[in-house]
């Protein structure tokens, strides 16, 4: 995924098994702990899940972790193409309407 030709500012890509390193340019954090962090004082948006292995899995963990750090509910997204439970998406579509 890329987001060169948008708006969206990229702070980090979020993946436990590649932390200190860089990923696009952004540096590599291992948790969405770390990932806020890396945006103070910022606010994160948002968090667009990309993992292609275990899609439902992290998109199950952020939504979690989100709610414990204060983030909205819909703040975890992810493309259709990586097949997100219904049930999950409810999730995000309620909150975003």
């Amino acid at each position: 995924m890329s987001a060169g030709e948008t708006s969206v500012e990229v702070l980090c890509v979020i993946d436990s098994g590649q932390p200190g390193r860089r990923c696009g340019g952004v540096a590599v954090v291992p948790d969405l702990g770390a990932a806020l962090l890396r945006a103070s004082p910022l606010i994160l948006d948002g968090v667009v899940v990309t993992d292609t292995r275990a899609p439902q899995a992290s998109f199950d963990t952020l939504s979690s972790m989100a709610q414990l750090n204060g983030l909205r509910a819909g703040s975890i997204v992810a493309p259709s193409l990586l097949r997100i439970s219904p049930a999950s998406m409810l999730v995000v579509e309620e909150a975003t309407s």
